[in-house]
C-alpha cells in the first residue's frame, strides 16, 4: 500500500485583479511601515535588511520572533521565527496583514481558525493608506 502526499492549494478569487497596482500598494505600505506596526501595536527595530518584532499574526510576545525582509534580494517577504505563519498565509506584504488582521478581527491563532479575505486586506490598505 502506498501512501501520497497531496498539498492543498487553496485560490481566492479577488475583485482585485491589476498586479500592476497591487504592487505599487504594497510598495507605499513598506514606504509608511511604521504605520503598519503601530495599527499592529507592536514594538519593532529596522535592520539593514530586516524588520524585526512579536508576530502579530498569531499573537506572539517573542519582540525578534517575526522578520519582515524588505530589502531581500529577490522580494520582500517574512518569517515567523516560533510558529511558521508564513506557511499559512503566504510570505508576501499582503499575506502579513491578511494574517495580523486575521488575529485582531477573528482572534487568529493557528490554522481552521477564521481569518479575513485577501479582499478585506486591500480594502483596509486602501483605507489606511
Amino acid at each position: 500500500m502506498t501512501t501520497q502526499n497531496t498539498k492543498t492549494t487553496k485560490t481566492w478569487r479577488s475583485k482585485y485583479t491589476d498586479q500592476k497596482k497591487l504592487n505599487t500598494l504594497c510598495d507605499i505600505v513598506l514606504d509608511k511601515i511604521e504605520n503598519l506596526y503601530e495599527y499592529f501595536d507592536v514594538r519593532w527595530s529596522r535592520g539593514a535588511k530586516v524588520v524585526f518584532s512579536s508576530c502579530f499574526v498569531h499573537g506572539g510576545d517573542n519582540r525578534s520572533a517575526l522578520n519582515l525582509y524588505y530589502n531581500a534580494d529577490f522580494r520582500v517577504h517574512f518569517k515567523c521565527r516560533t510558529r511558521g505563519c508564513e506557511e499559512h498565509f503566504g510570505t508576501s506584504i499582503l499575506s502579513l496583514v491578511r494574517g495580523g488582521l486575521s488575529h485582531i478581527k477573528h482572534d487568529w491563532k493557528s490554522p481552521g481558525d477564521n481569518e479575513v479575505t485577501l479582499d478585506d486586506t486591500i480594502d483596509f490598505l486602501l483605507n489606511r493608506f
